[in-house]
């Protein structure tokens, strides 16, 4: 994990634990792509805490099947990393909602994601 990442998993981590709801932060282990359990995944997937902050290493080969939101932070840059993020929700014939935080320099990129996944997504723009 780089120290930006560890700089977001924090950040992300205190915003949502002032808005008081259970969070964890992950283990080291989880976000190094090892498969191995954590007890901030045990808790998540017990529904002892609501939030589990990560990078895009969860987006891929983690098992947990009743997400109902995620939120993109920082976006990734390939399209199909992307895809796999926003799955998370949905699954099994299941609906869910996907959040990304986009900033000016990533619209394009996020108008033609869009294209290629053949949706159009909701937009709030918010300056400052």
């Amino acid at each position: 994990m780089t120290e930006v990442e560890k700089e977001q998993v924090k950040m992300t981590s205190s915003w949502w634990r002032h808005a008081s709801s259970p969070t964890e932060r992950p283990n080291p282990k989880l976000v190094r792509g090892r498969r191995k359990k954590t007890g901030a995944l045990d808790k998540f997937k017990a529904g002892e805490c609501n939030i589990l902050p990560c990078t895009d290493v969860a987006s891929r080969g983690l098992d947990i099947p009743s997400v109902d939101t995620v939120i993109n932070y920082d976006i990734p840059t390939n399209s199909k990393d992307y895809i796999h993020q926003v799955g998370r929700t949905a699954r099994a014939g299941r609906s869910g909602v996907a959040i990304s935080l986009v900033n000016q320099y990533e619209l394009e990129w996020y108008i033609q994601t869009e294209k290629l996944i053949g949706m159009k997504t909701h937009c709030t723009i918010r300056v400052g």
